[in-house]
């Protein structure tokens, strides 16, 4: 990731979290600590499987408030299957439709 894409992302987190305002797992307030949390893995694995443009979609990213929300997000693709398509359909269309 350029630096000037993690500028990109950490602007997007500041206004995210001016409108959101709560965690998405806990509903506790973002503070300074809040971070993006993948959906579905942005590794090395997942990228290859569906793609950086799924990977990177505003729809598999969500703001939380620690760590521990953090890897309460992740959605593992062999034991979530219908959740996963499901996500990846709707991005799908997204990108579709932009």
């Amino acid at each position: 990731m350029t630096g000037r894409e993690k500028f990109y992302l950490n602007e997007q987190k500041e206004i995210a979290v001016r409108l959101q305002k709560f965690c998405a797992v806990c509903g506790k307030p973002l503070g300074q600590a809040a971070q993006w949390a993948h959906v579905l893995s942005k590794g090395k694995t997942c990228r290859k499987m569906f793609g950086d443009e799924i990977i990177d979609h505003k729809k598999n990213r969500v703001l939380v408030c620690s760590l521990k929300c953090n890897s309460a997000v992740l959605m593992n693709p062999s034991t979530q299957l219908l959740a996963v398509k499901e996500l990846i359909k709707e991005i799908r269309e997204d990108l579709e439709n932009e």
